[in-house]
């Protein structure tokens, strides 16, 4: 029997490939791969300061920055959420993975809380039809695609890497707060990374731009002022490194 590790390696190389397939590109995985070089080309020249920035993340060319984010970042971050949960005592009901881009992050949630409904929630077309590969090859039963947030009830949302693409990240933490049932709100963000395909070198907090360095601060006292404080000195738990950040409801 494969271990989750195994599977989880099988679903990335699965959907490398397809990614060099849609596109026509030949890249090799290994160590050395440049995942963000030319979608980093094509926001800062075409999309970050055009008013145009959320159709930036329709492009073909951003599944290699989705790609990128997850093998860099995410795929270490449900492990600690599991690890952190069981130590908090939390199994929740239901995990919304907000912005789930291709989706492995969504798969690997499932794998951890196989008795958790997970919500995969995404608008790319381009990262949906990845995602429903994923599905046709992978299929799991806990995992369930929705197109809308009415109706559902998500004890904890999963945003990894999510609000530095964000220019105005508390309104948006608002809106996630307000869905029905969350009481957790895990989030790792990249704020201070503004070389990013996705990334911007500033950001909007009460009216007013903030640079990019002091964007992971501010978010903190945002989302406080939301109801919320971090699972450190709620549970005395938290993620080596803060990442993620486990918010909960007061």
């Amino acid at each position: 029997m494969k271990n989750k590790n195994d599977i989880r390696n099988q679903r990335y190389e699965y959907i490398f490939q397809k990614v060099n397939e849609t596109l026509g590109t030949n890249k090799i995985l290994n160590k050395e791969i440049d995942y963000f070089g030319r979608s980093n080309e094509i926001w800062k020249a075409e999309y970050r300061d055009t008013g145009r920035d959320m159709e930036f993340y329709d492009l073909p060319e951003y599944l290699w920055g989705c790609l990128g984010s997850y093998a860099i970042s995410s795929r270490t971050y449900v492990p600690k959420l599991s690890k952190a949960f069981r130590e908090m005592n939390v199994v929740p009901k239901s995990i919304l993975d907000y912005g789930a881009g291709i989706g492995l992050s969504t798969f690997d949630l499932a794998d951890a809380f196989p008795d958790t409904t997970i919500y995969y929630y995404n608008i790319s077309d381009f990262q949906l039809v990845l995602f429903n590969d994923l599905m046709e090859k992978f299929p799991t039963k806990n995992i369930v695609h929705i197109t809308s947030l009415e109706g559902i009830d998500a004890e904890a949302v999963f945003c990894s890497e999510f609000f530095e693409h964000i220019k105005e990240p508390i309104p948006m933490a608002k809106h996630i707060a307000d869905i029905a049932g969350v009481k957790y709100i895990v989030e790792a963000s990249s704020f201070k990374f503004d070389d990013f395909a996705g990334h911007y070198p500033f950001f909007i907090f009460n009216g007013e731009e903030v640079p990019a360095a002091l964007g992971q601060r501010m978010f903190n006292k945002g989302i406080r002022s939301l109801g919320f404080d971090n699972s450190r000195r709620t549970h005395g738990v938290t993620c080596w490194n803060s990442r993620p950040n486990i918010w909960v409801k007061l």
